[in-house]
């Protein structure tokens, strides 16, 4: 994601309020994981075992990983721009395309790296799954991985929200704008139009806003 959002030529290509809406919530969630990944090394050279992984995951599920979720609420925003601007910014594009050869980037593309933070959250509910499976029920240990798990879920659940949301969201502004647009053109017109008339527009309007809408489905 660095080598992305790093990029000086890459942040010039674009207006400045595209780019904090593309990469607005990065930090964060660069500092959420690596807190994450630091708490969790620490614990691993005290104990090689890492008996105490299900404290940490629930701490930092509770208290720490909220830039995710918000991160997963512009999840179509962030979708819809970048799809924009590879298809009408050129410039952006090239440079784009030139870091998605680069050797630490693999060759993977910028949309995987933004949207990677969602998937994050799935995986480390399937770590604590299989701390949870290696338990003995009823000890100490799995009721910590228990707490643990339920912890990550709520997260999961509350990034799958987020996501749902902000798709629903584009849907709606989709319905809306063409429907805007359908009004504008029934009110500025210049030749009057008998009731027939009008409703023949309006209901062309209106079926091409929800061919829209099922486009964005």
């Amino acid at each position: 994601m660095n080598v992305y959002y790093s990029s000086s030529n890459l942040k010039e290509s674009i207006s400045e309020k595209d780019f904090h809406r593309l990469f607005g919530n990065v930090p964060e969630v660069i500092k959420c994981s690596e807190n994450f990944l630091q708490d969790c090394l620490e614990a691993l050279h005290g104990d090689p075992l890492m008996s105490n992984l299900s404290n940490i995951a629930r701490t930092h599920a509770v208290t720490c990983f909220d830039p995710y979720i918000a991160h997963c609420r512009q999840y179509a925003l962030v979708k819809k721009l970048l799809d924009i601007l590879l298809r009408d910014n050129l410039k952006f594009r090239r440079l784009v395309r030139e870091k998605e050869k680069k050797e630490e980037v693999r060759g993977r593309k910028l949309q995987y790296y933004l949207f990677l933070p969602c998937h994050h959250v799935t995986q480390m509910s399937l770590l604590l799954h299989k701390v949870l499976s290696q338990e003995t029920p009823g000890t100490c240990q799995y009721r910590e991985a228990l707490l643990a798990l339920n912890a990550l879920q709520k997260l999961t659940d509350d990034c799958g929200e987020a996501v749902r949301s902000s798709e629903h969201k584009n849907q709606s502004d989709v319905v809306l704008n063409e429907s805007e647009i359908v009004m504008n053109l029934l009110f500025k017109s210049n030749s009057p139009k008998s009731p027939n008339e009008h409703a023949l527009v309006l209901g062309s309007g209106l079926l091409g806003a929800n061919v829209a809408n099922m486009d964005v489905k």
